[in-house]
């Protein structure tokens, strides 16, 4: 599985804003594959392995988190959608419904990871569920990252209380990921 650079770009700076002292133990806590994507300029519109770009060194970040590796995965997706989502995007999602962002997520998820397919159903008027297939070598750090990115989204759009529940996974030998949004 393959990763667009620009969420790779966006971890990296999440790191270097939110936590400028670890930057350094972070860095050196990453496999040399990582390393070498770290280290060089990443761009934006190309893609990286998944693994190396995004899975690890976010399973890394566990270290400012505790050693909570859900926590850091889902905070890194939050983050990242919060910048990923300024300007007329932001405007954008203050002016559609929570429903039409859903719909359009298979364009925005298939912009960031490939292979990838998601799906969505509404439930009723404030819970739809999302499915997620053809994710090769998905886990549950990356399944993370979208959770947050998908809550943080809802937000911007102005839904309350939002509420990402993971109910099936692929990583647990399924062949999707069920994810069940609900707001106020």
């Amino acid at each position: 599985m393959e990763v667009k650079g620009i969420a790779v770009k966006s971890l990296k700076e999440y790191v270097e804003i939110h936590f400028p002292d670890g930057y350094s133990s972070w860095f050196d806590s990453l496999p040399d594959e990582s390393k070498l994507i770290f280290n060089n300029a990443i761009i934006s519109t190309e893609w990286y392995d998944a693994t190396y770009g995004i899975s690890i060194p976010t399973g890394n970040l566990a270290m400012f988190y505790n050693g909570d590796v859900d926590k850091a995965a889902f905070m890194a997706g939050y983050e990242g959608a919060t910048d990923a989502l300024t300007g007329v995007y932001k405007f954008f999602l203050q002016m559609s419904s929570p429903f039409f962002i859903i719909n359009r997520a298979n364009v925005i998820f298939q912009n960031y990871y490939q292979p990838s397919e998601m799906t969505s159903e509404k439930l009723d008027k404030t819970k739809v569920k999302i499915i997620i297939s053809k994710f090769d070598k998905v886990d549950t750090i990356i399944e993370g990252r979208i959770m947050g990115w998908i809550q943080r989204a809802l937000e911007m759009s102005g839904c309350k209380n939002v509420n990402v529940i993971r109910t099936t996974s692929i990583t647990e030998e399924n062949r999707i990921t069920k994810l069940v949004l609900h707001w106020e």
